[in-house]
């Protein structure tokens, strides 16, 4: 197993639900899915990528722990729960984008342990000196005010970054082998608020060329 992608009849993922599959390299949340169970993907040490939907309210306990191979998650600003050991060991975990209030975020023990505090924590500019100040994320020194309300333009799978695979994203969509409801309104590029055509796909070409922002 290399990547999974959680239909969107799924509104939980239980506990243990991937504990040790250490093949699984990937993986996406859909919007229907509100809970992420104790467990829930321990000792992935393979996965690398995890999009993590915007209706997500719980991330539980040990959910992503000794997840050695991560590099970036997003959390939504629907999640209200990170439990304890959450992210515990996952000391390859170089980027993370914070979209809640940390003040209205109940964090269990240990969270972030051994995830490096010098890569960068990037967050809603509203909610910078609260990151800066709230209990486990203050010790993350490098805290950048740099996302957006509605996250980057182009960033359909919300990983972080605009490239060939949230264009593959889009062309899925178009094809009918995805929802575009997976994506939020991250599918909705050209922000005309009506279905995924070509021109949201033309709009990341031209974001990649740098001819939008």
């Amino acid at each position: 197993m290399k990547s999974v992608s959680i239909g969107n009849s799924v509104t939980t993922i239980g506990n243990s639900a991937f504990y040790r599959c250490t093949g699984l390299s990937s993986v996406t949340i859909t919007n229907s899915v509100t809970t992420i169970g104790s467990g829930a993907f321990y000792e992935c040490r393979r996965l690398t990528s995890v999009t993590i939907g915007n209706s997500v309210t719980t991330i539980g306990n040990y959910a992503f722990q000794y997840c050695t191979g991560l590099t970036s998650v997003t959390i939504p600003n629907s999640v209200t729960t990170i439990g304890e050991f959450a992210f515990y060991d996952c000391d390859g975990l170089l980027r993370i984008e914070a979209y809640p209030d940390p003040q209205q975020v109940s964090m269990g023990t240990s969270v972030f342990y051994n995830v490096p505090k010098d890569k960068t924590v990037h967050v809603l500019p509203k909610y910078l000196s609260a990151y800066q100040t709230a209990d486990q994320w203050k010790a993350f020194t490098n805290i950048a005010a740099d996302l957006t309300e509605g996250g980057k333009k182009g960033d359909v799978n919300g990983d972080g970054e605009v490239g060939a695979t949230d264009i593959a994203c889009l062309v899925n969509v178009l094809a009918g082998l995805e929802d575009a409801a997976q994506y939020g309104g991250r599918a909705d590029v050209t922000g005309d608020g009506g279905a995924v055509t070509a021109a949201d796909i033309a709009a990341i070409v031209n974001i990649l060329a740098g001819l939008e922002q």
